[in-house]
């Protein structure tokens, strides 16, 4: 009865837990775990410094860490670019800890054991008060003030406000403390004039502040509240023969049973003990292990027997001694749930020979058998549903796969409807059922979070008609058929009766896990609870307002015009002739404008471009160009190319060697997933985008929706059916590659490859065709635009210079070819051997 009152006990106060929640909000430094360069710097001050009069002070909470190194910089103040105030720890020294250094003094010390509640992984409150009229510094640390006098001029009035990574020319340094930062307050006099939670922030380095959107700028961030938007990747586990897995939420537990052991993961500490055990489970195909929790206990049971084998943790004993063997399986995917009022099992669906199941059954401890109650007629036939305790008396069963009368030749469909089931009478009874499904169609996972304070639960959904397919979280309301889907998702490998995924919330961690096998191979997601969208996560950017002064390259521009007037009119009152060669100048450039291709109005929906530079625009018109960080844009643009010459993509190897070649194998791996997830966010803006993988190899598919200029042109140039380009074409194709290289701003190795193969591609088609093209003011665009990717090529400075000849500009085909001479000498030191009259014949 005790264990009963307590098991009851402990499902209401997860209830009251799970609406609760707690946001992570802070920001996380990366320190001496990567290299320099990839250190974390926040700066308050990027555009101007503070100018303060009297007094100021500066307030902030900091969480620290252990870690491969413990000292560093916290922040750095910088005064009249001449006096620096550093707030500097040294978290694993033995005497001192922290340090308040003004210019080259030691101002104050305090250690670990100085700080009221100060330990590791906790989150310490810090002011410094800074007196300029009367000369003093405050330092206080969770309550604890020390005050100083100490010279300071009376004409310090400017001051920057740096933490972590410091730039400065005069106060570099790149020695950062491994720490978190939230809520940034500063004070003038008492007066709050900035407040950085840094919990909602910008997609690109720009934090905005809660008093009037002020700006700081990060480098390098890594975001607390992140983690309640983008999974991550916690173990990977490899099991010889496993059997199944249950879980026990509030002891923080996951088992694995095998042929051999039970395998206990702990959440919290992350290890893996081995109970080598006694006695048998059943050992069956499909998983019929569920975790106790009145009597913290793994069962394990069988259909087809009358018997349950419990699994005692104390003993490492199963209660069967023989091993019990069971081919029969009749209920694949079904759905389990100990009830909390007599602890008895309860199972639901299922699916086996050909069939579907809507029955519950129930195992009677008493009598030890189990009983079969047929629902078909309040809930039809059904396996893949997930289930969950909605309360003391009540349980949850949400969608699945199935049909109306059980029988699988009879076609299947999608289910997406909600139920309530009683624990004492097995009452069944429909809530809702969704209609115009977005994400259709799905199923979800076995199991479910329920949020009484939301009236709402959690599932994990997902494609079950493909096979490497992805979880993504969504939220159901209880009283009412409202979904909403979060953004981030998890790679998925569904082979029917082979995989499996579960979905559970650790409360002590506040932290949603979703654990996926694969036969014997098992891997572990987290995700902070409770999960957010991307609308709570991202501060919206503002875009400056400028005056017409603000504008100093307009007044260049205007400045620039006027002068140009004047020596116009100072050289037509002056010139009495003008020279021949500056006549064929000027008829050259007017003849290259008339020429060029005419530049169709640029699309700015649902765009990606490459040539000239990369930029790219969401369904609804707007650059999101700056949302892409250099890593997401590296990422983006080496899978999008990769897919041109290798059809299978690019290799995850591939990828860590060009990106994370600095990081171990697990970093990489956990950085890669993340920046992937934040990929497929933004890809999604776009429109019909998608990033694949298909083992090891990373792909990316663009929907007829989407303009990608890049993937035009290598389609055009790369056409297996033989047929001529058509003429409109070929004038979008010199529009598109007459921007310029792809990617002209990234300057490395990898995408040299790349660049070289278009420009190869891409003159070796223009050779071609102009081979059949009798329009001769084609051939002269064609000319210029090979010319543009190889300034050195005979051919196509044969091809503009005969083109201009036959169209009666000798002149300006004599110009081409001077032009010519004069770069091949600059680039190769050597004359061109060849005369205007070979180059013309």
């Amino acid at each position: 009865m005790f264990r009963q009152l307590l098991l009851l006990l402990s499902f209401l106060f997860s209830s009251i837990f799970y609406g609760q929640g707690y946001l992570d909000e802070g920001l996380f430094f990366s320190s001496h775990e990567v290299n320099q360069d990839k250190r974390t710097s926040l700066n308050l001050t990027p555009e101007d410094p503070f100018h303060f009069d009297n007094a100021f002070s500066i307030e902030f909470e900091a969480n620290f860490r252990k870690g491969d190194g413990y000292y560093g910089n916290i922040f750095k103040i910088i005064g009249n670019e001449g006096l620096n105030i550093d707030l500097i720890a040294n978290l694993d020294d033995e005497n001192e800890n922290f340090w308040l250094v003004v210019q080259d003094t030691i101002l104050f010390k305090y250690k670990w054991s100085d700080i009221l509640e100060g330990d590791f992984y906790k989150w310490i409150k810090f002011n410094l008060f800074i007196d300029i009229e009367n000369s003093s510094l405050t330092l206080s640390i969770n309550g604890d003030k020390i005050i100083k006098k100490i010279a300071l001029h009376k004409d310090l009035e400017d001051f920057e406000i740096n933490f972590g990574k410091n730039l400065n020319k005069n106060f570099a340094t790149t020695d950062v403390c491994p720490m978190s930062i939230k809520n940034i307050k500063v004070f003038d006099n008492n007066k709050l004039v900035r407040n950085w939670i840094l919990g909602k922030h910008t997609s690109s380095n720009i934090v905005y502040d809660e008093t009037n959107n002020h700006i700081a700028v990060v480098s390098n961030p890594t975001w607390l509240m992140d983690e309640h938007l983008f999974w991550k990747k916690t173990r990977d586990f490899n099991f010889e023969n496993l059997l199944g897995s249950a879980q026990d939420e509030f002891g923080q537990r996951i088992f694995f049973i095998d042929k051999k052991a039970v395998y206990v993961y702990s959440v919290e500490m992350q290890t893996l003990d081995t109970l080598t055990y006694k006695g048998s489970p059943y050992i069956l195909e499909s998983n019929t292990f569920i975790y106790n929790p009145n009597q913290d206990e793994i069962w394990s049971y069988s259909f087809e027997d009358n018997s349950i084998s419990k699994f005692d943790f104390k003993s490492s004993t199963w209660s069967f001694e023989d091993v019990k063997i069971n081919d029969v399986v009749n209920y694949w995917h079904h759905n389990n749930i100990i009830s909390p009022i007599d602890s008895s099992l309860i199972t639901f669906g299922g699916y086996g020979y050909y069939k579907y199941k809507s029955d519950l059954k129930q195992f009677n401890l008493k009598n030890s058998s189990w009983k079969t109650f047929d629902k078909s007629t309040s809930i039809e036939p059904r396996y893949l549903s997930s289930s969950g305790i909605l309360n003391k008396d009540k349980f949850l069963i949400f969608g699945g796969y199935g049909n109306s009368n059980g029988n699988q030749n009879l076609g299947s469909q999608h289910f997406y409807d909600l139920f309530t089931v009683d624990f004492k009478s097995l009452e069944v009874k429909k809530l809702w059922d969704l209609t115009n499904v977005k994400h259709a169609p799905f199923v979800p996972v076995e199991s479910m979070v329920v949020d009484s304070n939301s009236d709402s639960f959690f599932t994990l959904i997902y494609d079950n008609t493909t096979f490497n397919t992805n979880l993504r979280l969504a939220q159901f309301k209880i009283d009412q058929n409202e979904m909403v889907v979060f953004p981030d998702s998890i790679p998925y490998k569904f082979l029917d009766i082979k995989s499996r995924s579960s979905l559970f919330l650790n409360p002590s961690q506040s932290k949603l896990y979703a654990l996926n096998a694969n036969e014997s191979n098992v891997n572990l997601y987290s995700l902070s609870y409770p999960p957010l969208l991307i609308s709570d996560i991202f501060q919206e950017e503002i875009k400056p307002n400028k005056s017409f002064w603000d504008h100093s390259w307009i007044i260049a521009i205007l400045s620039g015009l006027v002068v140009l007037i004047i020596l116009l009119i100072w050289f037509k009152k002056k010139a009495k002739l003008v020279i021949t060669n500056e006549k064929e100048e000027i008829e050259l450039k007017k003849e290259a404008q008339r020429l060029a291709p005419s530049i169709s109005k640029k699309i700015k929906q649902s765009a990606i471009y490459l040539h000239g530079g990369f930029q790219v625009y969401d369904i609804d018109g707007n650059d999101m160009t700056a949302m892409f960080t250099p890593t997401l844009k590296h990422l983006f643009i080496i899978i999008l190319l990769s897919a041109s010459k290798n059809e299978k993509g690019v290799s995850s190897i591939k990828l860590t060697d060009i990106l994370w070649y600095d990081k171990s194998e697990n970093s990489a791996r956990n950085n890669r997933n993340v920046n992937i997830s934040k990929l497929r966010i933004l890809l999604d803006k776009i429109g019909d985008i998608e990033i694949t993988n298909d083992n090891s190899y990373w792909k990316m598919n663009i929907g007829d929706n989407v303009f990608c200029d890049y993937s035009f042109v290598i389609n055009l140039l790369n056409n297996s059916s033989g047929e001529p380009i058509k003429d409109n074409d070929i004038h979008k194709l010199l529009t598109i590659v007459s921007r310029g290289q792809i990617c002209p701003d990234i300057q490395t190795d990898w995408i040299d490859d790349f660049k070289n193969y278009v420009s190869n591609l891409l003159i070796d088609n223009l050779e071609l065709i102009s081979k059949t093209q009798t329009d001769l003011h084609l051939n002269i665009l064609i000319a210029e635009t090979i010319l543009k990717y190889d300034p050195l090529s005979e051919v196509a400075l044969s091809l503009q210079c005969k083109s201009l000849y036959n169209l009666g500009k000798k002149g300006l085909a004599k110009k081409c070819y001077n032009h010519y001479c004069k770069e091949y000498l600059e680039l190769l030191d050597s004359k061109f051997d060849k005369t205007f009259k070979n180059i013309i014949e």
